[in-house]
């Protein structure tokens, strides 16, 4: 009886040993498990409007956008983007697509973090030279081809993050500093709709 309560009790410590140090290697190696259920202020749906200089190459770039951020770290972006170069009021090409996507998105400290997942984009306007060409006619390679026209998810990579600096934090409007790996920073005012 002795030995088996002893062998009894050296398996037992055995065990818990055991599991203790699998856990701490666990923990290790992940030690906060992801909180799928965020509280930050951001949770709702924002809608932007902004233009910004691409690289001071003449390029505009403006940004229509919906963005719905929710608790367990997704997001879904919808609006217009467009193009425009040349003068600001007589633009030689514009050119405008409606976009669709949705990707992740954290917060650390005072900086927003998404990560873009996947993005659909259709061609919506294009104007060359004062004139509006119709889209069927620009791309008449398509109907031989039957490639797609160049969207704007053949030049971004699934995954690409883009960071923001939160300078303002209020319930109902939010300035974030973009932060432009292709020019100068800038800012942006986000407005919450829901």
């Amino acid at each position: 009886m002795k030995i088996m309560f002893k062998t009894f009790l050296i398996g037992l410590s055995s065990i818990i040993g055991v599991t203790a140090a699998l856990y701490g290697v666990y923990f290790g190696f992940y030690p906060n498990s992801p909180n799928m259920k965020r509280k930050d202020d951001i949770i709702g749906t924002w809608t932007t409007n902004y233009s910004y200089s691409y690289n001071d190459k003449g390029i505009i770039v403006t940004v229509k956008d919906k963005t719905s951020y929710f608790s367990n770290g997704k997001y879904n972006i919808s609006g217009k983007m467009s193009y425009q170069a040349g003068e600001i009021n007589t633009p030689d090409i514009y050119v405008s697509y409606l976009i669709n996507g949705a990707g992740e998105w954290v917060i650390n400290d005072k900086e927003l973090v998404i990560s873009l997942n996947n993005l659909k984009s259709t061609p919506e306007k294009f104007i060359y030279k004062g004139e509006s060409i119709e889209l069927k006619n620009l791309f008449p390679s398509e109907n031989i081809t039957h490639k797609k026209p160049p969207r704007f998810e053949d030049m971004i990579a699934n995954g690409a993050s883009q960071s923001y600096k939160i300078l303002i934090d209020k319930h109902n409007s939010k300035t974030l500093e973009i932060i432009n790996p292709f020019g100068k920073n800038f800012n942006i005012i986000i407005y919450r709709e829901k």
